[in-house]
């Protein structure tokens, strides 16, 4: 009698435990499908799983199949010990562009959970229903020219009506904040319908020129972009990060003309430059003046190195370059720069240096000392001939 009771119960743990064994999932905290989700929305999926042995590095996926493309997310590996029950919750993001229509589309939710060798232990599918909200709307693409001083910048803006419902009065304004509240443009982009039709889209692309400030300076800035509509129903916003090709610190406070940006000069001799220095700034500044580039071939000075200039006011600095006797000839460039406490400006000038000079002046003294001597020369000769003729007429009378 005991051992049939025995069998009796043996068989009813057997029948009992595969259903208690078995892998169970809740979508949204429901465990029956289909269950509605929308597109956008992080779906919290939840497993749950009694191990029946001993498993090392258990990993469980969630994959939604749709329109011949799938999106997972897959959990952190765990062991799992015999006897104990595991429960995990995945958060799985519906994708923005899946397809939809008005009333929704189901689509098939694989959930599998493997062992460090791959091998499956579980897995179960689940039915969900994509829908949309009554009024969304998404910015799926900013593009720009490129950005300069002074210039306008080309935003273009495209929008997806990811929403149910038709969305009237739909607007773009784009910013940049770090260049002052003025730089904002704003475009009317139109009404945008919820499903492509033969004359209506889904999407809309709008161009708005953006006037950049001619004296932002050089930088990096944040472009704000916004899309909404006239009732503000939707409302939604990115970033994007642009390089503006801007002014220098130093070009709104100091101004710096040379006379002549370029000069010839012999090896061994020095050529002047002059450089007007102006504070167009709004407040008293130092300015400290320096070359660098010419070593090597020459040495420079700087007359007066350092000047302080009120706002509006200017003054002239000199700056002196020696070419070295041994200097290359050809065009040798170097740079001044003026700088303050904040900034530095700096100016490129050039040397043509001429190594003929030299010698073309010494081959002169060795004409002129050649002419020189040729001239006594021939005067040497003048007078000892005419000494010879007086000797000889002085004979002729004497006989």
């Amino acid at each position: 009698m005991k051992k049939i009771l025995f069998a009796l119960v043996a068989l009813l743990f057997l029948a009992i435990v595969p259903s208690a064994l078995a892998m169970t999932v809740n979508v949204k905290d429901i465990a029956a499908g289909p269950v509605s989700v929308q597109i956008g929305e992080i779906v919290p999926i939840t497993v749950t799983h009694a191990a029946s042995s001993n498993m090392s590095d258990v990993v469980i996926t969630a994959e939604l199949a749709y329109n011949g493309r799938k999106v997972d997310v897959e959990s952190k590996s765990i062991d799992m010990i015999s006897g104990t029950t595991y429960t995990k919750t995945l958060d799985l993001k519906i994708p923005t562009n899946i397809k939809t229509t008005v009333p929704g589309e189901s689509y098939k939710l694989s959930v599998r959970m493997q062992d460090n060798n791959g091998n499956e232990i579980a897995s179960a599918q689940y039915q969900i229903t994509v829908q949309r909200a009554d009024d969304e709307i998404e910015i799926q693409k900013v593009m720009t020219s490129y950005a300069k001083a002074g210039e306008p910048l080309i935003v273009t803006v495209v929008v997806k009506n990811t929403g149910s419902d038709a969305i009237d009065d739909v607007y773009a304004k784009v910013s940049i904040p770090e260049l002052g509240s003025n730089v904002v443009a704003e475009e009317r982009m139109g009404d945008i319908v919820s499903v492509d039709t033969d004359e209506d889209e889904d999407t809309a692309t709008k161009d708005i020129a953006l006037r950049i400030p001619v004296d932002a300076e050089d930088g990096t800035y944040t472009l704000n972009v916004e899309v909404y509509n006239d009732n503000d129903d939707v409302r939604v916003s990115t970033t994007k990060s642009i390089y503006l090709e801007g002014i220098t610190p130093a070009e709104k406070f100091v101004e710096v003309v040379p006379t002549a940006v370029s000069q010839d000069v012999d090896q061994g001799k020095t050529a002047t430059y002059n450089l007007r220095i102006a504070n167009i700034g709004d407040a008293a500044k130092t300015f400290s003046i320096s070359v660098e580039g010419a070593e090597g071939w020459a040495t420079s000075k700087v007359s007066p190195l350092d000047v302080t200039l009120s706002p509006e006011s200017s003054q002239v600095v000199t700056v002196a370059i020696t070419a070295a006797n041994n200097a290359l000839a050809g065009e040798h460039n170097f740079v001044v720069k003026v700088s303050s406490d904040d900034a530095v400006k700096s100016v490129s000038l050039t040397a043509n240096v001429d190594e003929n000079s030299g010698k073309v002046d010494a081959l002169l003294i060795s004409v002129i000392v050649l002419a020189i001597v040729l001239v006594v020369l021939i005067a040497i000769l003048v007078k000892t001939r005419k000494s010879g003729d007086e000797l000889a007429e002085a004979e002729e009378s004497y006989y």
